[in-house]
């Protein structure tokens, strides 16, 4: 029974800071659509939607290979998380540089040649999101769900 009542209090932290989090960014709509003009607000719109796309991509599963690896028999889990975020980190790291050097070819393709530099913006956004992913799933791992909850809704 205390197995299951911990998977249950895990797994209520868990989706309450993730309905927390997405509750606060729809109540920073209204502020969203008077701070930015339509045209800004819809260039934002659109390239958080290119961030959902791009988070998979620049993640590459290396979530997932945390959570197999870490657990398991014969593996260190330091060694585990520091190859892991090594990785991301190495090519994050180079798609930010990518996104920065290709800007103006990347806005113009996107049809925003005057926004460069919301393509600046939102390559770091993403990077940092990729990057910060290997560390939450470290929490996730340890059992630290608090923690994990605090920062996720930070």
């Amino acid at each position: 029974m205390s197995v299951l009542k911990k998977l249950a209090g895990q797994t209520a932290i868990y989706g309450m800071s993730s309905i927390v989090a997405r509750f606060l960014n729809y109540l920073l709509v209204p502020l969203h659509t008077v701070v930015f003009v339509p045209q800004q607000y819809g260039i934002i719109t659109e390239m958080y939607a290119y961030v959902a796309f791009l988070i998979i991509l620049l993640t590459y599963g290396m979530e997932t290979a945390y959570f197999r690896f870490s657990t398991k028999e014969g593996q260190n889990p330091k060694t585990v998380f520091s190859t892991v975020l090594s990785s991301l980190v190495g090519s994050t790291s180079m798609f930010i540089l990518m996104a920065i050097v290709f800007a103006q070819p990347i806005a113009d393709w996107l049809m925003y040649p005057d926004n460069k530099e919301y393509v600046v913006w939102f390559a770091i956004i993403v990077g940092l999101d990729a990057v910060s992913s290997i560390p939450l799933a470290r929490l996730r791992s340890e059992n630290r769900a608090k923690t994990f909850a605090g920062i996720n809704i930070a």
